[in-house]
C-alpha cells in the first residue's frame, strides 16, 4: 500500500508539473481555475478506491468482483456529480474544466487499474508458488 502512495503521489506532482506549464503557456480561455483543487481530489479518490480494494481482493473473488464494481459505480456517479455541480455553478467555464477533468479522469484511472492489475498478478504468482498442483 505504501508502494501505490508513492508512485501516486508522485504522478500527481508530475501532473502538478504538467499542469503549472499548461497554466503557464495556455490562454485562459482554455484553463480552469478548479485546476488546484483536482490533485488532491484524485489523489483521495484514488487512494480510498485502492485501498479497499485491495483489502477486499484477499478475500473471495466474487466478493472482491462485487466491491469492485460497486465501487466503480459510485465513484462514477461522485465524478459525474462534481462535473454537473460545477457546469451549473460555472456555466462559462464549464467546457476547460470538463476537458481537465476528463485528463485527470483518463490519467489517474489508467494508473489505478494498471497498478491494481500488476498487484493482482504478483498475488496470483505467490499464490501458486504456494500451493503447487
Amino acid at each position: 500500500m505504501k508502494n501505490f502512495l508513492l508512485k501516486l503521489l508522485y504522478l500527481t506532482l508530475g501532473m502538478g508539473v504538467i499542469g503549472l506549464l499548461y497554466a503557464y503557456y495556455v490562454p485562459g480561455i482554455y484553463y480552469t481555475k478548479a485546476l488546484p483543487f483536482l490533485y488532491p481530489f484524485f489523489y483521495v479518490i484514488t487512494a480510498l478506491i485502492y485501498y479497499i480494494v485491495h483489502r477486499v481482493s484477499r478475500g473471495p473473488f466474487p466478493r472482491f468482483i462485487n466491491y469492485y464494481m460497486i465501487l466503480t459505480v459510485l465513484k462514477l456517479l461522485l465524478l459525474i456529480l462534481v462535473i454537473v455541480i460545477y457546469a451549473l455553478l460555472n456555466r462559462e467555464k464549464a467546457i476547460p474544466f470538463f476537458i481537465t477533468f476528463f485528463v485527470f479522469y483518463l490519467v489517474y484511472t489508467v494508473f489505478e487499474v494498471v497498478y491494481f492489475l500488476k498487484d493482482l498478478k504478483g498475488r496470483k504468482q505467490e499464490s501458486d508458488s504456494e500451493n503447487p498442483e
